[in-house]
Order: C-alpha cells, then structure tokens, then sequence
C-alpha cells in the first residue's frame, strides 16, 4: 500500500463519518471553508523487517477549524475521531493498526485540536525474477539394497 493510497482512504473514511466537514491538505493556507479538517500523514519509520517485508509507521495529523469556538464540540468531534479509528481501520482490502490516539490544542490561542493518530502496516517487498525458467530437469536415483 502507498502512502497516497493510504491516505486517500483515510480521507474516504472520515468523510463518511464527517459528510458536511471539507477536508484539506496543509499545504492550503488561504480561502478555506469552516468548518474543516487539515490533514497531514507523516511517515515515521519505512524500513525494511526482513528480505520480504517492509514495516510502516506513520502519524496522521487531523487539525480541526470549527466555524465558531465551541469547547464541547471540539471534545465531540475528537471523541467521533477515536471511535472511527478503533484499534484498526481497514483500508480497501487492509487491515491497518492504530496504535495510538492523542490530541491537544495549537494555534495563537491555543483553541485548535489538532488530533494525532498513529498507524503501523507491514507492505510485502516484491523482488523481480531476473534469472531465466528452468525448461528441463535430469533426475539421477539411486537405490541403496540393505
């Protein structure tokens, strides 16, 4: 799975839970509608667990613009958040685990949750097949009387 279809479904998933809340990108900094949600997936660890698989840590950054400040929809919509993901969402055919599920505030004012979650998947490593298709075999057997 790559990152740009793991986030993809991330997005299709809060969306069914969020129909009326946009979702952005954090490179957007200007004309933005509220309420809305600015995401960012970042990769922690991608490295290789053995010849054939890959383990994947990554952070999602779920940064939540309410259209007025409301302390307990703020709390609501965090509490949705940590229900959807669970212990693991699935995404397409992939089980993906959430091993972690924080929040705090940012902003000037310190009035803009900003909710991490963190996830961990193993990808298979394809290798390709350079060397050529045996065509024949020759078999030798030898029995041995006792």
């Amino acid at each position: 799975m790559t990152l740009k279809e793991l986030k993809s479904g991330i997005v299709t998933l809060i969306k069914s839970e969020f129909p009326k809340i946009t979702i952005y990108s954090m490179a957007v900094v200007e004309n933005y509608k509220r309420p809305s949600f600015f995401m960012q997936l970042k990769p922690n660890i991608m490295e290789p667990a053995n010849y054939n698989s890959r383990q994947n840590q990554a952070t999602l950054y779920i940064d939540y613009f309410q259209k007025v400040i409301d302390e307990g929809d703020m709390l609501d919509v965090i509490e949705r958040l940590r229900d959807l993901f669970g212990l693991s969402i699935t995404i397409g055919s992939r089980a993906i685990d959430v091993t972690g599920f924080n929040y705090d505030f940012i902003g000037t004012d310190r009035n803009i949750p900003e909710i991490s979650i963190d996830l961990e998947w193993f990808d298979r490593i394809d290798h390709p097949v350079t060397e050529p298709l045996m065509e024949t075999m020759a078999l030798n057997e030898e029995l041995e009387e006792e």
